[in-house]
């Protein structure tokens, strides 16, 4: 299966069209990463954003490895914080297993929006829905801890 086919299916990128799709695919990077390989750490700078092609991830806010509050797999994205606000990494990312990311880099990504308002309308509201969904997920989990 072809990478454009496989970003068909992930929701950052479902409403966009061949074309669109292309220039996505002609942006981005494939990185292997080892299992126990940390891919971001909590407090860098933010300069990317990854698509888990296949394996799984561990997203931690402190130090402990064992403290991992979620673990992310094929589709589903990382680093989508810093695309928004170009801050600081708020978790450590590490891989559970062997992983093969997408990785884009940021500036790619804002130029690609910059050429193309209807694409980075699509990114950019696709990237609110993925936000909104992990951000309610978290609220609703700590809210559950506190019964």
């Amino acid at each position: 299966m072809t990478l454009k086919r496989l970003l068909q299916g992930v929701a950052l990128f479902s409403d966009l069209d061949e074309d669109r799709l292309q220039k996505i695919v002609d942006i981005s990077q494939i990185r292997d990463c080892s299992g126990g390989e940390i891919i971001v750490a909590k407090g860098a700078v933010g300069e990317e954003l990854f698509l888990v092609l296949d394996g799984e991830v561990s997203i931690r806010t402190s130090d402990d490895p064992s403290t991992a509050f979620v673990f992310l797999g094929r589709g589903q994205i990382i680093g989508e914080m810093a695309l928004v606000d170009s801050g600081y990494r708020s978790a450590t990312v590490q891989a559970v297993s062997p992983t093969e990311l997408v990785v884009f880099q940021k500036d790619d990504i804002y130029r690609l929006c910059e050429e193309d308002p209807q694409l980075g309308y699509y990114i950019m509201r696709n990237l609110a829905a993925d936000l909104s969904f992990k951000l309610r997920h978290r609220h609703l989990t700590a809210q559950a801890d506190q019964r």
